[in-house]
């Protein structure tokens, strides 16, 4: 993960977000650039991830341990499905 590359994970991160987001700009450029334009289906599907979110429910998009599956499981134990064959996208899958 790029933070792990300038952060120590083990101790307390005192850079804000703004910070955080400069760090990642300046790291990424050319990813970021690659990632401009739309995307109307992810777009539609993000916000109504975000509408099926509770108060204080997060999404898990990442595991030490995976297995690919067509959902995330959000940390109140619902199922946020993916878009259509997204998990033929993951690494080693």
């Amino acid at each position: 993960m790029w933070i792990q590359d300038i952060l120590n994970l083990e101790e307390k991160i005192e850079y804000s977000i703004e910070e955080l987001t400069d760090l990642f700009e300046k790291k990424h450029l050319d990813f970021l650039t690659l990632c401009k334009g739309e995307n109307k289906e992810y777009i539609e599907w993000y916000g109504n991830m975000l509408d099926k979110l509770k108060e204080g429910e997060l999404p898990y998009a990442f595991a030490d341990y995976f297995t690919p599956t067509d959902y995330w499981e959000t940390s109140k134990g619902q199922k946020i499905y993916t878009l259509p064959e997204e998990k033929c996208k993951y690494i080693n899958y």
